[in-house]
């Protein structure tokens, strides 16, 4: 199979194409301090509430020796009134900065002057608004930017009073700041902005945003539209679909002259060949100045061809297409084939698609927008399905899209859930079970879901709870089956392993399982060169595995007696997870092989 190679960069879109004033939040006092006397200030210019939890913060900077580190970020919640200000102040602050917080941090709330900060709109999927040069791959000169009379570095920053909208060029935003001297907390909790004026954007979007025609039709009207008619233009781009089958189509620039409606005319390319029915999705960018782009932005075509029905796609078994390249994602993406397999878990979208299929050599999502067919199939757990549709990804999580074939071909096995203690990428979208989990703290709560940081006591990772799910409190200690999944922000995407239960019956109560400690199990010599020792004092367990830390078992044995010896010299060094379980015991550690 042919491997579709992906460049590792780091990049960022931003909103500035189309966005207005007094749209969106902006980061309105930035506080450098002496010690840990660290804080950010957010306003809300628009005229209404805004959900923070549609937004994060994102550090990205330098450690000590210059080098650049990986994002941190920090997830928001609750309301922000229309011109609002929130506070987020670091843990450690004193006295004075803490009691104008409105939430405190410590891992992101640690900048130094060098460290760029951003706002991040989850809904958007991009960055808005930025303190320092968030495109940076260099220290600064001097280990700060230079801000009008002062710095990012031993200074408070506060917005100007005309600045109405974030910006994530730096070259502009350095020269948007009052500057005062470090420790000063006197503006923190109130913004003042001189008000925006009257709104003149206007939308544009696909009228209608999806059609369905024959091969031998000719040609297409595709229809772009405006809410307001005026002098704007737009781009309209083919996103996917080999353009050859239109005209060789290439991207084409529709221009309103005091219109509401244009059109572009697609060739339909008839040909001789036998194949399946052909989806192209179309999309609009680069709106002029005061367009904004609408709801409908993404046309998909369908085209039927006129010849003898094709024959299938190449059939591959999922673990082919799921290789991962040095991106963390499907080494096969934009490749057009077909699985078959075993479905698993619910259908997680209302309108659409969204659902897992597993033939037991790997799993993979299956995902199609409300706005596509379902191909007249109802999800149903344990379902054997044909699908074929195109090798995707979603923050790092492998999919098959943009389908166009979905066959019932009968009834599977639901596989037996496979016991973790940890997850990668060879948990995901796999049954699993892990034991003895207790809740670190809630990462998100939006109406689709909570996602929860969970602990073992040997790794932490994410349980994400679909709001068809509904405790009124997750046990103290529970063990919970679900699907593994992934939701990373960043790429590399191997971060954001999650365990997806399907139902509420997925978590039980654990709390009948002792933790049993270090006093009454011993595990010796650790590190080991070879063999390793384990001694009960006071326990009764009858059987150990060894996981590596990607959460694959490489030793199981049944004990017997009060001490044993296991030979791990085979495996390669590093570090392991030793779990130890028995008569409603469980003893867990970790092991390094030198």
């Amino acid at each position: 199979m042919k491997n579709i190679l992906l460049a590792a960069i780091f990049a960022f879109t931003t909103a500035a194409a189309f966005a207005q004033p007094c749209s969106n939040l902006f980061i309105s006092e930035y506080v450098e301090g002496s010690s840990f006397n660290k804080a950010i200030e957010i306003y809300n210019p628009t005229s209404g509430s805004v959900d923070l939890s549609n937004y994060r913060l994102i550090l990205r900077g330098f450690n000590g020796s210059g080098n650049l580190f990986a994002p941190d970020t920090l997830q928001l919640s609750g309301n922000l009134a229309a011109g609002g200000t929130y506070v987020v102040a670091n843990v450690d602050a004193d006295a004075n900065l803490l009691a104008l917080a409105d939430l405190t941090d410590d891992d992101n709330i640690n900048f130094n002057g060098n460290d760029a900060i951003a706002i991040y709109d989850i809904a958007l999927g991009q960055i808005i608004d930025a303190v320092g040069d968030y495109t940076a791959t260099t220290n600064p000169a001097g280990g700060a930017w230079t801000v009008g009379s002062g710095s990012t570095v031993n200074n408070t920053l506060v917005r100007k009073a005309s600045v109405n909208q974030g910006t994530t060029s730096w070259a502009t935003g350095a020269n948007q700041w009052d500057v005062f001297p470090s420790n000063t907390f006197s503006n923190l909790g109130s913004h003042t902005m001189t008000p925006c004026g009257p709104i003149t954007d206007t939308l544009v979007n696909f009228a209608p945003n999806a059609a369905n025609i024959a091969e031998e039709i000719g040609t297409y009207d595709l229809t772009v539209q405006l809410i307001t008619p005026g002098n704007f233009s737009v781009d309209v781009e083919l996103k996917s679909g080999d353009a050859t089958q239109l005209g060789n189509y290439t991207t084409q620039t529709v221009t309103f002259s005091g219109t509401s409606n244009e059109s572009i005319t697609l060739t339909i390319v008839d040909d001789a060949i036998q194949e399946p029915a052909e989806v192209f999705e179309f999309r609009l960018t680069n709106p002029s100045t005061n367009l904004v782009l609408g709801a409908d932005t993404i046309f998909t075509l369908t085209i039927n061809p006129s010849d003898q029905p094709l024959a299938l796609d190449p059939l591959y078994d999922i673990a082919t297409i799921r290789g991962n390249d040095t991106n963390g994602e499907p080494d096969s993406i934009n490749v057009q084939c077909r699985v078959i397999g075993v479905v698993l878990g619910p259908n997680y979208s209302p309108s659409g698609l969204n659902f897992t299929v597993n033939d037991g050599t790997a799993g993979i999502g299956v995902f199609a927008p409300s706005s596509a067919s379902n191909f007249n199939y109802t999800v149903s757990e344990g379902d054997s399905i044909m699908v074929q549709g195109e090798v995707d990804a979603y923050n790092g999580q492998g999919q098959l899209s943009f389908l166009d074939t979905i066959i019932l071909l009968g009834t599977g096995t639901v596989p037996t859930p496979t016991e973790v203690t940890s997850l990668s990428e060879a948990t995901e979208s796999e049954l699993i079970l892990a034991r003895g989990l207790t809740v670190v703290s809630t990462i998100s709560n939006t109406g689709a879901g909570v996602t929860y940081e969970v602990t073992n006591g040997l790794s932490n990772f994410e349980m994400r709870l679909d709001s068809d799910i509904s405790f009124n409190q997750l046990p103290n200690r529970f063990d919970a089956i679900g699907i593994g999944g992934q939701f990373s922000f960043n790429s590399p995407y191997v971060t954001g392993y999650q365990i997806v239960p399907r139902m509420a019956s997925d978590i039980t109560s654990s709390t009948g399982i002792e933790e049993l400690s270090a006093e009454q199990v011993s595990v010796y010599p650790n590190p080991t060169m070879g063999n390793v020792v384990i001694e009960m004092n006071d326990a009764s367990l009858n059987q150990v595995t060894i996981t590596d830390l990607s959460g694959r078992v490489v030793l199981a044995e049944s004990l017997t007696g009060s001490r044993q010896v296991l030979d791990i010299s085979s495996l390669n060094n590093g570090m392991y997870l030793l779990q130890a379980t028995g008569e409603g015991q469980v003893f867990n550690t970790r092991v390094v092989k030198q």
